[in-house]
């Protein structure tokens, strides 16, 4: 199910925040339980993690207000003429 564009990245947080406690506390059995699909998918989650994490950084210091459109697309508008 896709989440809705205004609550997409409080959604996905708490749902990445599980899989990393999962992660975390597993053991060589949990992932022998898994299904080959479910693990694959594990496993490109975790290149996507890093995929963004070297794309976005560095991250914005400042907390936009839910008002403040401009500090948003100021920093995406920085961060594509950079990747060009």
């Amino acid at each position: 199910m896709s989440n809705l564009s205004y609550c997409r990245f409080e959604n996905t947080l708490r749902d990445l925040e599980d899989c990393y406690e999962f992660l975390r506390n597993s053991n060589s059995e949990d992932f022998e339980k898994m299904t080959a699909k479910e693990f694959n998918s594990m496993v490109r989650l975790r290149d996507l993690c890093e995929e963004i994490s070297n794309e976005f950084e560095p991250f914005p210091t400042c907390v936009p207000e839910d008002d403040d459109e401009n500090i948003i697309m100021e920093y995406i508008y920085n961060s594509e003429d950079k990747n060009e």
